[in-house]
């Protein structure tokens, strides 16, 4: 699981500490001495994006990539965890076979 946080709105996000810690970019959550084993939690604050010079325009490309930047890292964090890893044994001659008969 991935939860994507983002602010809308004039707060100071920076002073809301919990936002901060949540994205655990920095350092990993804990709770009552047990640390967290990934970082599952991505905040950005929406108005990073917003191209002031024309007229509140939403940078989306630019959202979208924040947004989604650190997906790839937390699914194979997870994927690290259960021991779950890829299927790498075919030999590039058995993938050229395949492409031939089709």
């Amino acid at each position: 699981m991935s939860i994507i946080i983002v602010g809308i709105g004039n707060e100071d996000f920076e002073a809301l500490s919990a936002m901060i810690i949540l994205d655990g970019d920095h350092k990993r959550v804990s709770f009552k001495g047990q640390v967290a084993e990934r970082d599952i939690v991505q905040f950005v604050a929406f108005r990073d994006f917003l191209d002031l010079s024309r007229d509140n325009v939403i940078n989306s490309q630019l959202l979208a990539k924040e947004v989604l930047a650190e997906i790839p890292e937390q699914f194979i964090g997870y994927m690290k965890s259960k021991h779950i890893f890829p299927n790498i044994t075919r030999k590039l001659s058995d993938l050229k076979l395949k492409i031939t008969q089709v």
